[in-house]
């Protein structure tokens, strides 16, 4: 699946393979390569395991714009 996204104002590319055991992916950002697993805690709530690497994301859907928040940080987003 290929999305048009838009994150703090920047346009990137995401395409996504998702769907693979565990929660497995793997997904190119602007050309760049991550792998990871991502798990549904409860709605809203992600954990993303990349590199290594975990993360827990909260969305956010209120108001005028969509955000994900990860480690403290509001990430303010929209698919194109």
């Amino acid at each position: 699946m290929i999305l048009h996204i838009v994150i703090e104002g920047r346009l990137h590319k995401l395409n996504l393979e998702a769907g693979r055991p565990g929660g497995g992916f793997v997904c190119e950002v602007d050309g760049a390569r991550l792998e990871g697993s991502a798990h549904l805690l409860e709605p809203g709530v992600l954990s993303l395991l990349i590199a290594g690497e975990s993360y827990r994301c909260l969305l956010d859907q209120g108001g005028e714009e969509s955000a994900v928040h990860i480690d403290g940080r509001r990430y303010a987003f929209r698919v194109e």
